[in-house]
């Protein structure tokens, strides 16, 4: 809950390769069932007498499943079934020319197969599914092709056609394949820096403030406390001035990985702003005093910057859970760190 975690990016990103892939499916369908529709009306038309009704008829079934395929994948369908979506889809178009040479003979049929076997090839996206429906629809093109006996004479040029329809297949299906894992990974970092300081790999203010309430949520059913711990980096900006921002930005980094350090895998981390970072968590919370203890002895092992001593600034506060909510509790946390700031520059004086 604290950073994005390996295992957490993985099963992200494998569902957003699948949404990536899947987004223009529906369209896809849609398309195709419109073309058949539009391909069977005209070649009925085209050819009256003519084995007609067939035409028409072996057009129309696929037009309609096709469009059922669209509606599935545009309302209904689980985005890890699309790609078995799209097999049965492209099986299904391809039997409609395959199904008009068995009747009519004409050649021109295998064709439009040979077309449907690479085109449904390069919108696939998954290796299995993609070798499932190359290996079948590989297979009912050559049978249809040696058994209609309409290849003949040119038996070797038609089982090349259908080898080359595969290929092309495969290099369409490899081009998209890279394309989307590109997209998958490009929306996946857009996703996390949505969420994550950039400087410190923290949550940012948005992200805490969306799953803060999900944490106070959780303590309210289990009747427990909600604490928040609000911690600033003493005399950054001194260190800005004297020393760069670069120094500046070292000891942010090094106080946010000592926070990280010191909380449980439960707790939230975030980069409230500027210096200041807050812990958000259920039950009693940690003393102010172990908080700043632990980050002096963690973040002066990972930065040496003249002037600073690893000192912070905390205030804790804890609300009941069904009296709690995110705003106030931060705010309570606040106003206890600026109280102890003030004591210890008192006490100091």
């Amino acid at each position: 809950m604290r950073l994005l975690e390996s295992t957490d990016f993985g099963e992200t990103y494998a569902a957003e390769y699948d949404a990536a892939a899947s987004r223009d499916l529906p369209y896809l369908a849609l398309l195709a069932s419109i073309l058949f529709l539009a391909f069977g009306i005209v070649d009925a038309l085209t050819h009256p007498g003519d084995a007609t009704t067939f035409r028409l008829v072996s057009s129309l079934l696929p037009a309609a499943a096709l469009g059922a395929l669209a509606y599935v994948a545009r309302y209904r369908l689980r985005i890890r079934f699309a790609p078995w979506g799209v097999v049965v889809g492209g099986l299904l178009a391809l039997a409609s020319p395959l199904s008009t040479v068995v009747v009519t003979r004409h050649t021109i049929d295998l064709g439009y197969a040979m077309l449907i076997i690479a085109a449904t090839g390069a919108v696939l996206y998954r290796q299995r599914a993609f070798w499932t429906y190359a290996a079948i629809a590989l297979g009912a093109y050559l049978t249809v092709a040696l058994t209609a006996q309409v290849t003949r004479d040119t038996t070797g040029d038609w089982i090349a056609g259908g080898v080359m329809a595969i290929g092309l297949g495969a290099a369409l299906f490899t081009t998209r394949r890279f394309s989307v894992r590109e997209m998958a990974a490009a929306n996946e970092q857009l996703a996390y820096l949505a969420g994550h300081d950039p400087l410190t790999g923290l949550l940012n203010r948005h992200a805490l403030e969306t799953s803060g309430p999900g944490l106070i949520a959780l303590a309210r059913r289990e009747r427990r406390d909600v604490f928040a711990v609000f911690v600033d980096v003493d005399a950054l900006s001194t260190i800005n001035n004297e020393h760069g921002h670069g120094a500046g930005d070292a000891v942010i980094q090094a106080v946010g990985a000592a926070l990280l350090a010191t909380v449980r895998a439960a707790d939230i981390v975030a980069r409230w702003g500027g210096d200041e970072m807050v812990i958000v968590g259920i039950g009693d919370g940690p003393e102010a005093e172990r908080v700043e203890a632990a980050v002096r002895a963690h973040a002066l092992d990972r930065v040496d910057v003249p002037g600073w001593d690893g000192q912070v600034s905390v205030g804790t506060a804890a609300l009941r859970s069904d009296a709690a909510d995110l705003d106030a509790l931060i705010l309570a946390a606040d106003a206890a760190m600026y109280e102890r700031r003030g004591i210890r520059r008192d006490g100091a004086a």
